[in-house]
């Protein structure tokens, strides 16, 4: 089996932070809470080195003009990627809370 590489986005990073950085300045979670929420995604994001279309493409659905998918951590956040078949790379883009109204990739 064929491994994908994992590329992280900057808009991954950056939504990351801002949630992790609204994790601590406004809910006061513990290092320990916001440490299990970054291990769920990371969790997630590894099995897509295996398993890249694994999750519902959403790209008609919100408007996306390439196939766009949707990994759910948790209840209440999503984080989208893109798979590049050719260049066998999965493109891990933003982190979001689910209650956004207007969703984008991060391009």
């Amino acid at each position: 089996m064929i491994a994908f590489d994992l590329v992280y986005l900057p808009i991954f990073m950056d939504s990351l932070a801002e949630i992790v950085d609204y994790f601590e300045s406004e809910l006061f979670f513990s290092e320990a809470q916001i440490t299990t929420f970054v291990t769920n995604i990371d969790k997630k994001v590894q099995i897509l080195k295996f398993q890249p279309a694994h999750h519902q493409d959403i790209a008609e659905r919100f408007g996306f003009s390439e196939k766009t998918y949707r990994i759910n951590i948790g209840k209440y956040y999503s984080l989208l990627y893109r798979v590049n078949e050719t260049e066998q790379k999965v493109y891990i883009g933003r982190v979001f809370s689910q209650r956004q109204m207007k969703i984008d990739f991060g391009d």
